[in-house]
């Protein structure tokens, strides 16, 4: 699956400029208190030095978060669609663990949403595309839907030649046990659409997201 010239390739598809805005503000404001804390701690109080702490914990964790999505990318061909590490999806296989690979005979629905899916009278389908992992707890993730962006969502066949068989990779998140559910973000919805429509062997594109699909 890893030979054919792509048709669609799309990079840093997880970070659009406006979350690299945001991150940066975010882990600047995190500085700038650790300092003053910091600060603060030594002239007034030791016990200042939790607030340091925790600055310094908020300003990581945006480092992290930022680096992690940089790398993510999209990549469709003629044999499947890839997304994960931009460096690997060149040669990723249904194997790797660095990229989400999916053959088309495997694809058995898939839809690329816009902005509108986020509004109140189709929040049911917002809640699918939501990371839902153990470590985020339910509250987050609603509070999570305002902020969320256009995102691919793919529907797979475990049982179909050139299914994906990586259980996990970094920011393609994993529904179902095994995963037959995908999904990622996307900064081009409507070309990603587009070109979908006109790839042989994909199912056609749904523009939204939850009650039409399993």
């Amino acid at each position: 699956m890893n030979d054919a010239d792509p048709v669609y390739t799309e990079e840093r598809c997880a970070l659009p400029w406006t979350l690299v805005i945001a991150g940066l503000l975010c882990l600047t404001a995190g500085a700038a208190v650790a300092i003053v804390a910091f600060v603060f701690a030594l002239t007034i109080s030791p016990v200042i030095f939790l607030l340091t702490g925790a600055a310094v914990a908020w300003s990581l964790f945006w480092v992290r978060f930022l680096r992690s999505n940089w790398p993510t990318g999209i990549w469709v061909d003629d044999a499947g669609i890839r997304i994960g590490d931009v460096a690997a999806l060149r040669f990723a296989t249904s194997d790797s663990q660095t990229a989400f690979a999916c053959s088309w005979a495997a694809v058995r629905r898939i839809a690329v949403t816009d902005r509108s899916w986020r509004r109140p009278g189709r929040s049911r389908g917002a809640a699918a595309v939501v990371p839902q992992s153990e470590r985020i707890p339910a509250w987050l993730r609603w509070l999570m839907v305002p902020f969320a962006r256009a995102v691919l969502v793919i529907y797979s066949d475990r049982g179909a030649a050139g299914s994906p068989r990586a259980e996990v990779v970094d920011n393609v998140f994993s529904f179902g046990a095994p995963p037959t559910m995908w999904t990622t973000f996307t900064r081009r919805p409507k070309v990603l659409r587009a070109v979908l429509a006109q790839v042989p062997g994909c199912p056609p594109v749904d523009d939204r997201i939850g009650l039409g699909l399993p």
